[in-house]
């Protein structure tokens, strides 16, 4: 509960600031994990709690793709500063290249030849980074060196 117990000081500091866009964006986190906390009527662990970020960042770049296409600069700003918010809570993450290792690691470990390993290779690779990098990123670094074997 470490990660939570940053974002609700978080939030203070803000609200003392009057700091409206970490307001805006802590108030959507700490809601999100609320509700997951009653959905799942115990609170959260700090890896659930990472998974909510990451979603609540992956959601905010989808809205700044979308709003390029309609050249809402103001959305692609906000989204932007929401995205920079969300980060300080956040466990560093991977770089490429540590990605890339990681998944070349595991694939030589289990021994993975063919696309139909990548299931395997994906649940062994997302345990070890957890939460240093996203899903989608792992999963490009999977396919990309399982189409090479």
């Amino acid at each position: 509960m470490e990660i939570k117990q940053k974002l609700e000081n978080a939030l203070h500091a803000a609200m003392k600031a009057n700091d409206i866009a970490s307001k805006r964006t802590l108030r959507i986190i700490l809601a999100n994990i609320k509700l997951t906390e009653i959905e799942n009527r115990s609170p959260l662990e700090d890896t659930k709690i990472i998974a909510i970020l990451q979603k609540e960042i992956k959601t905010k770049q989808e809205t700044i793709n979308d709003a390029m296409k309609a050249n809402r600069l103001d959305i692609i700003k906000e989204n932007e500063q929401d995205i920079e918010i969300i980060n300080h809570f956040l466990p560093k993450q991977l770089s490429d290249e540590e990605i890339q290792a990681l998944v070349q690691n595991v694939i030589e470990e289990l021994g993975a030849t063919s696309m139909t390993d990548m299931s395997n290779v994906m649940k062994t690779v997302l345990k070890r980074v957890e939460g240093t990098a996203s899903n989608e990123k792992v999963s490009f670094f999977v396919k990309q060196l399982l189409l090479k074997k």
